[in-house]
């Protein structure tokens, strides 16, 4: 798995807060990589072929509401993501859309499955103080985790 965002900047703390939630139950690191890449997704796309699955979690700007409401927590596959335009939500040097366009142009045969589980945030929200990261919705992308979780095979690695 791979959190992205600013842990100090509001609603983008949300892939952070996600993954110290998983950490805090001690997923099996047999099973699972976990990294946080901060907001440098660039950086870890070299690293996706090498597994079955890659799981994003993120905030995402999304103020046409392509993926949700803001405040929703959303689990989005690779290929429900095609159709969206390719300046589509993100408020790093690169979306988690654009990163999945990537790979899939550098390594298209790869077997690898991309799952985002992405935090709704409506335009200018996304580095309030108050906004959309709090408790419940950390629970909420956790729980969205251990979903996907449970319906990987026990050898599968999943980043």
């Amino acid at each position: 798995m791979i959190a992205l965002g600013n842990p100090l900047a509001g609603d983008d703390a949300f892939g952070p807060r996600v993954l110290e939630c998983l950490l805090q139950e001690k997923v099996d690191p047999s099973r699972v990589d976990l990294l946080d890449a901060h907001t440098d997704l660039l950086g870890a796309i070299g690293r996706f072929s090498d597994y079955g699955l890659v799981v994003l979690i993120d905030a995402v700007l999304d103020p046409a509401g392509n993926a949700g409401k803001p405040g929703e927590v959303v689990t989005v596959g690779e290929e429900d993501v095609g159709s969206w335009p390719n300046h589509s939500p993100g408020i790093h040097r690169m979306s988690p859309l654009l990163g999945l366009r990537l790979f899939r142009t550098l390594h298209p045969d790869a077997p690898t499955r991309i799952i985002l589980v992405l935090l709704c945030v409506g335009s200018g929200e996304i580095l309030s103080a108050g906004g959309f990261a709090n408790d419940a919705t950390v629970a909420r992308g956790a729980e969205a985790v251990r979903r996907i979780l449970m319906g990987m095979p026990r050898d599968q690695s999943e980043e």
